[in-house]
């Protein structure tokens, strides 16, 4: 998020979302992937769960990622991730570096930005403030194009600092800058040499997650996948790239007072957000879409409703909104832990597909495939805050082997699923704009002979 200084009322300073002007929306079709018979080799299920962030603030003092703990560890827990993005201030408050380290029970690790104000001493000793294994990446400073916490000029400011973080990272990755404006990446040119990962900030701006082009009231990262990673491609060429913030507001309407907050903390309503049900629906195909563009990791923005925002997948108050349940059932669906393994290659065939149709193929270690497919298209019109209505589309899907079992599993708005067993063979599968999944098996293939 754009860093701008303000003390909340817990009295930590906050890094708070700036505006800048929008760009011109282009507003482009996407293409299919595919139209007839092909051999596809999967991804591995339980990778898809590992590419999967989220963003948290568990310095906030101001809301209950400092003043209830025990809830937000229970919901990431929950959740499911293995990732979360914070920063890393070294005044931070008591229990800041405790309360990330306890995540460690849960399987979860940590990656942290750092200030440019940090010394090489700084830098060196973040890792040991934690419980061992818990930290897992450096991040230079937030969006440094237009925060006044990097300095002026802050071209010149990153460029000096670089070198520094990189010395002192010691074994850990160091990720590539962030930026909020388009316009960043090519002032600050190439910084390969000083990391390892490109880094990208790609908010929706209300639209679906494939959406092409950039866009966005007052946001100028509101990018598509695309984009932002050609981007990244300025300031870290040839290295892999990971979405650090992307995500969606509710904030649809104004409210006097925020949900969780005090009196007088308001939620002023934001052109670019969606409704709670729509950002259940699109929320699964975040990470689905961005392992498809090769995105390596991708950090949603952010677990819980900070003052003056809506991005949660909590609300201000700690209840959970349909986007949380959805996503949690995505993960906890492809949850596949345990050591590498190889992937068998799936011959099948869909028939009547569209262009807007999209596909994610994997496999978990039992041989079990899931095809996800879904039409990557908008279904809430935020110029008219209207639902869009998009008709589903009949596919049938076969398999070369054949087919054993069949089910499909759908996700609903509410954030709920819907699971029906099907008759292997030639299935009938509706496809609309919710992600549906296709659970088969195959007849083993004979051996080849020697």
């Amino acid at each position: 998020m754009v860093p701008v200084n303000r003390v909340t009322s817990g009295g930590m300073l906050r890094a708070k979302r700036g505006f800048q002007s929008g760009l011109v929306c282009a507003l482009l079709m996407l293409c299919g992937s595919h139209a007839e018979s092909q051999v596809e080799t999967p991804a591995q299920s339980d990778q898809v769960v590992d590419s999967i962030g989220i963003n948290v603030h568990l310095g906030y003092t101001d809301t209950l990622y400092y003043n209830n703990f025990p809830l937000i560890q229970s919901a990431l827990a929950e959740l499911g991730v293995r990732h979360v993005r914070d920063s890393a201030p070294l005044a931070a408050p008591p229990g800041f570096y405790a309360n990330h380290s306890a995540l460690l029970a849960d399987g979860i690790h940590g990656e942290f930005g750092v200030q440019i104000t940090d010394q090489a001493s700084d830098i060196a000793g973040y890792p040991s403030l934690f419980a061992p294994g818990y930290f897992e990446a450096y991040e230079p400073p937030d969006e440094c194009d237009v925060s006044s916490l990097c300095g002026t000029p802050w071209v010149s400011n990153l460029l000096a600092f670089l070198p520094t973080l990189q010395a002192n990272s010691g074994p850990y990755p160091v990720l590539g800058p962030s930026f909020a404006s388009p316009l960043g990446p090519p002032l600050l040119g190439n910084v390969s040499a000083y990391t390892g990962i490109g880094n990208m900030h790609n908010y929706k701006g209300g639209w679906n997650p494939g959406f092409a082009g950039s866009w966005g009231y007052g946001y100028v990262n509101y990018l598509s996948d695309a984009l932002a990673i050609e981007l990244a491609g300025i300031t870290n060429p040839g290295q892999p790239v990971m979405s650090t913030e992307t995500g969606y507001t509710n904030a649809t309407a104004p409210h006097s007072t925020q949900l969780g907050y005090p009196t007088g903390t308001d939620e002023p309503y934001d052109a670019n957000s969606i409704t709670e049900g729509d950002a259940a629906i699109y929320m699964p195909r975040v990470p689905l879409m961005a392992w498809i563009d090769g995105i390596q990791r991708t950090y949603i923005y952010e677990l819980l409703s900070s003052p003056g925002e809506d991005y949660g997948l909590l609300r201000g108050d700690g209840s959970v909104k349909p986007a949380f349940e959805s996503l949690e059932k995505l993960i906890h669906f492809l949850e596949d832990p345990g050591p590498p393994f190889q992937v068998q290659p799936l011959a099948y065939t869909i028939s009547g597909e569209v262009p807007t149709m999209q596909h994610l193929l994997v496999e978990r270690r039992s041989g079990k495939y899931y095809l996800f497919l879904w039409l990557e298209t908008p279904i809430y019109d935020k110029f008219l805050n209207a639902p869009i209505n998009v008709a589903p589309v009949n596919v049938q899907i076969t398999t070369a082997l054949p087919m054993t079992t069949a089910s499909e599993q759908v996700w609903v708005s509410a954030g709920s699923v819907k699971k029906v067993d099907l008759t292997p063979g030639v299935l009938n599968v509706s496809v609309g704009p919710s992600i549906t999944a296709v659970i088969l098996t195959v007849a083993q293939s004979p051996p080849v002979p020697q």
